[in-house]
């Protein structure tokens, strides 16, 4: 009887273990294609990594979807497939109200909790690789393969400025902290760094320290100074006057 009863407890456990184990793994069976039984791997990581505004969870966007993740426990949420969702950037609103999902040439505009779709920006002419909100939110940069930066209006969905200034596709984008300029970068065979007034699209200044490819641009938090790193090891710093008309300075 003793022996009968350790038998039943090590057999509840085995199925407890293995219901766990089903449970842990159940993301590899999410969304197969036809034919499958199981995932190994979560595809390749494009467009980086996204926290949602209230930190509670983070985006990845991988080569068959993206992946949403709970910060507290790093366990899968949730896998988003089709074609909005299979590589591209991505970005959400300061108030956390609005994401921004780009797809090929288009930008949809999304309900973060709802994924419901409120509206499509068209006007790129190929891929979509940079998108980033204004401080305020009203507004959206994007950078293309195609060699343009746009700024769209969030609400209405209207593009308010094609800037045109870099010779290969743009790669990064990022407003000042004061939403008064923006600087964009291009890859490959272009290597510069563009600034631009937002206000009225003019190009302010093209920056060349760089020999080699740049890789990342940031602004310091009171906008008066832009940092650049590029791929020959180097930071190059450029202070930005207030009125944004003069050229940049070296520092």
């Amino acid at each position: 009887m003793k022996n009968l009863n350790l038998l039943s407890m090590l057999i509840i456990l085995i199925l407890l273990l293995s219901f766990s184990s089903s449970v842990a793994q159940e993301y590899t069976r999410w969304h197969l294609p036809e034919g499958a039984i199981v995932r190994f791997g979560k595809g390749r990581i494009y467009g980086g990594v996204t926290y949602f505004p209230d930190g509670t969870r983070l985006a990845v966007k991988s080569s068959i979807g993206t992946w949403i993740y709970d910060v507290d426990t790093g366990k899968e949420v949730e896998l988003l497939t089709g074609d909005m969702w299979d590589t591209g950037a991505m970005a959400f609103s300061p108030d956390g109200k609005t994401f921004a999902v780009a797809s090929g040439n288009n930008i949809h505009l999304l309900d973060p909790d709802t994924k419901n779709q409120r509206d499509v920006l068209t006007g790129h002419t190929s891929s979509v690789y940079t998108l980033a909100f204004g401080p305020t939110g009203e507004t959206l940069a994007s950078g293309s393969r195609d060699t343009t930066v746009r700024l769209w209006d969030v609400h209405t969905g209207e593009l308010l400025q094609t800037l045109i200034g870099h010779t290969d596709r743009v790669i990064s984008v990022v407003y000042s902290p004061d939403g008064k300029t923006l600087a964009s970068v291009a890859g490959f065979e272009d290597n510069t760094v563009c600034l631009w007034n937002v206000q009225t699209g003019q190009l302010l200044q093209t920056i060349t320290e760089h020999p080699d490819r740049v890789y990342r641009v940031a602004y310091s938090p009171d906008s008066l100074t832009l940092a650049s790193g590029g791929r020959d090891a180097k930071i190059c710093g450029m202070s930005i006057p207030v009125n944004s008309q003069k050229p940049l300075r070296p520092i």
